[in-house]
C-alpha cells in the first residue's frame, strides 16, 4: 500500500510544479495568468522593472510580435519574465535571484 501512496504524491508533485507555469503572483499577491492581456497584467501587477522588445516570431503559421516583461517580486526571490505575444502573455519564467 505504501508504493501506491508513493506514486499518488509523485503524481501530486508533478501537478502542482506545472501549475506553477499557468500564472504569476504579483508583490500585491493578485495572481495574473496566461491569456490576460498586458493591460490587465499591468492594472493587477503595475509596471514592469523592464520591458525588452524581442521582434516578431512565425508561431503557428503566423508572425506575432514578442515582448518581455521582467518583475521584481523582492529580494532573495527569483525575477519573474513574462513573454507577451501579440499583447497576451503566453509564458512565466524564472530569472536570476534579486540581491
Amino acid at each position: 500500500m505504501s508504493k501506491w501512496i508513493q506514486i499518488i504524491a509523485v503524481i501530486g508533485l508533478l501537478v502542482a510544479s506545472s501549475a506553477s507555469f499557468a500564472g504569476f503572483r504579483c508583490v500585491t499577491g493578485s495572481l495574473v495568468h496566461k491569456g490576460d492581456t498586458q493591460s490587465e497584467v499591468e492594472n493587477t501587477c503595475g509596471a514592469p522593472m523592464d520591458v525588452s522588445y524581442k521582434g516578431a516570431v512565425k508561431h503557428r503559421g503566423r508572425w506575432v510580435s514578442v515582448e518581455l516583461w521582467t518583475y521584481n517580486p523582492g529580494k532573495g526571490r527569483l525575477y519573474k519574465i513574462l513573454e507577451f505575444h501579440d499583447g497576451v502573455l503566453k509564458d512565466v519564467d524564472n530569472g536570476g535571484r534579486v540581491r
